[in-house]
């Protein structure tokens, strides 16, 4: 049970970084083509 919680944080952090940079790249595109 401990390794499942342990593997969902460390999945959910993955994904909210890869998000995260996603949305940093989209900013970016609309930034310098308004």
């Amino acid at each position: 049970m401990m390794q499942n919680g342990s593997c969902s944080i460390v999945d959910q952090r993955n994904l909210y970084e890869k998000y995260e940079s996603e949305f940093e790249e989209g900013e970016r595109e609309e930034v310098l083509d308004p």
